[in-house]
């Protein structure tokens, strides 16, 4: 089915799947799910009940795991297809049964729903009366408030303006620290009111270009002849730019080995992101916890807990041999404040 917004002018295909533990009633399935892959190039997602393993390592208990429960559902259809499998937040296994458990209940996605849905996430839920875990599939992230930590980009080197900037700003008589944290504040508002947003820019001037084209289509004159030309090589500069902030952000070496392919890295940077994102944690190695209040409340208490240990030590450390005895002065010394 088709889930969209009129309004915002966006869709895309989701198609929820059952597929029988019976090899032989797999095979219409099979060749649906080939279909909608070869045939669609929109945005699309397929979760539920695949009765498959990706790997022997989602099971548990039960006898020994055989080859063909993988050959379904497995690492080489997502390779042969460039899908992707979305993960989950939450328990393991979704399925169980006596004392046997599976991780059956999946989701994956094609590229243009990574693109389209960076940050979706799938949570397992607590089983009810079913033997299967429901799976919940959110499309939009929750928001997280605090600030995030100043990073000095490579696609600033590009622009005339900044060597100035940082040569211009950068006192040898100050110590680092002073130093860095003038510079930092001084490049983000540079940054803010000269550079200006990579994205915006782009925006910018694909908007002027496509209305100076419509204009040459209705009166060629020169100086729409020109102002497109400066308007290419603007958007050649911002490409340029854009390319080398996803490639900073998807922390990848890959481009020493010749791809400059931004969607590459654009891909790259996404999958890290959700990778180093927490969506929840086991409390007390039980229960899984997911509310954003508790979840700070956890993190900074177990910290304080482990940074505020007494390791004091009462008494006097055997100590052999004979060792000079430190003057009342360098004592002192040793209390002093450190100045770098």
């Amino acid at each position: 089915m088709w889930i969209g917004s009129s309004q915002y002018s966006w869709r895309f295909y989701c198609l929820t799947i059952y597929a029988s533990p019976q090899r032989s009633n797999r095979r219409m399935l099979s060749d649906h799910l080939n279909s909608v892959v070869d045939s669609c190039d929109e945005p699309w997602l397929i979760a539920g009940d695949f009765n498959s393993l990706l790997d022997v390592s989602e099971r548990r208990g039960g006898s020994a795991t055989s080859r063909n429960r993988c050959a379904f559902f497995s690492q080489d259809f997502l390779f042969n297809y460039e899908l992707r499998d979305l993960g989950y937040c939450g328990s393991r296994f979704t399925w169980s049964r006596g004392g046997l458990s599976q991780h059956l209940d999946q989701a994956i996605e094609n590229s243009s729903f990574d693109i389209f849905a960076p940050e979706c996430l799938v949570r397992n839920l607590h089983r009810l009366k079913s033997n299967h875990r429901p799976i919940f599939v959110s499309l939009k992230p929750r928001q997280v408030e605090g600030t995030r930590p100043f990073r000095c980009l490579d696609s600033w080197m590009l622009h005339s303006e900044f060597r100035m900037l940082a040569s211009s700003n950068w006192n040898s008589e100050e110590s680092v620290v002073n130093m860095m944290e003038n510079f930092r504040v001084k490049v983000q508002n540079w940054n803010n009111h000269v550079y200006l947003n990579i994205f915006s820019r782009k925006k910018q001037l694909i908007h002027e270009l496509k209305i100076v084209q419509r204009l040459m289509e209705l009166r060629l004159n020169r100086r729409f002849r020109s102002r497109a030309i400066e308007l290419r090589q603007a958007l050649e500069e911002v490409l340029k730019q854009e390319k080398l902030l996803w490639f900073q952000k998807s922390w990848s070496v890959w481009l020493l080995n010749g791809d400059r392919n931004t969607k590459y890295f654009h891909g790259r940077t996404l999958a890290r992101r959700r990778r180093n994102k927490i969506e929840g944690l086991k409390v007390d190695g039980t229960d899984w916890c997911f509310d954003l209040v508790l979840l700070k409340q956890h993190v900074v208490g177990f910290y304080k807990n482990l940074f505020a240990m007494d390791y004091s030590v009462d008494g006097f450390l055997p100590c052999r041999g004979k060792f000079q005895v430190l003057s009342l002065v360098e004592k002192g010394s040793l209390d002093m404040e450190i100045q770098i």
